[in-house]
């Protein structure tokens, strides 16, 4: 709705700014179309304000958060958008009006964004107080999928039971072997969570033979979605730099 709106309200005057006119429109209006197009700024201004403030509210409501970083930059985008209006005779020059154009696409590849991930979240589950996403359709490296977390102000987890994890993952997905990413890597001696904590190199989670030395900062932590041997889904420690898919869990 804001993006038609904007379309249909700077058309006009895009047009003047393409083709190089006068942007003056005091010039060539009567009073009376002067103050209806003062009116009409007025009310783009209090629209597009309450249009942010409605997306933001609309985010939190569906409990999927915008960093503060991406929230700061969206608000300061269009303040400045509105700044440049403002200073100007009409609705502002092809550059004023390309920087206001520009915010409304931010705001709806946001929103586009925010919709892919709530789409991911028909597969959300919870495993006591650990809700995780996974995203069994897009892949990456391990700093891939870490950052793509963080953006969303999530982090990669920390499972407390691998097996119940993988089940979930089997039971959304048809094939039979994946690898998903979750928040461990390597510092030379053993796999560390990102929390802080250690995995037992002993421990009954790992994939028979592993870790062995595959322990080094090059070598992060994904839970096997396929069963080995013995019926367990276990950790595994390939090289952080293959493409994997992975799980967000929120915080």
């Amino acid at each position: 709705t804001l993006v038609m709106f904007t379309v249909v309200m700077l058309r006009p005057h895009v047009a003047l700014a393409i083709t190089g006119q006068n942007h003056s429109l005091a010039s060539q209006l009567p009073t009376g179309k002067m103050i209806l197009l003062a009116m009409m700024k007025s009310f783009f201004h209090i629209y597009l304000v309450y249009t942010l403030m409605g997306f933001a509210v609309m985010v939190e409501a569906k409990d999927i958060k915008l960093s503060r970083d991406d929230l700061k930059f969206l608000i300061a985008e269009i303040t400045d958008s509105i700044a440049g209006v403002n200073c100007t005779q009409n609705f502002g020059t092809k550059e004023q009006l390309d920087l206001l154009i520009n915010s409304t696409q931010i705001i709806a590849e946001a929103l586009n964004h925010k919709k892919e991930i709530a789409e991911e979240c028909r597969d959300c589950f919870t495993q006591g107080s650990q809700t995780f996403i996974p995203f069994p359709t897009k892949t990456g490296s391990w700093d891939d999928a870490k950052n793509f977390c963080e953006e969303l102000g999530f982090v990669l987890p920390e499972p407390r039971d691998p097996n119940i994890l993988a089940q979930h993952l089997r039971a959304i997905i048809d094939v039979e072997q994946n690898y998903y990413w979750i928040g461990g890597r390597g510092d030379g001696y053993r796999i560390n969570w990102l929390s802080g904590g250690s995995i037992d190199s002993n421990s009954e989670w790992w994939w028979s033979g592993w870790p062995a030395a595959y322990v080094t900062s090059a070598h992060c932590l994904v839970v096997v979605t396929h069963a080995n041997p013995n019926g367990e889904s276990t950790f595994y420690s390939p090289p952080c730099d293959q493409r994997n898919y992975f799980i967000c869990e929120k915080v």
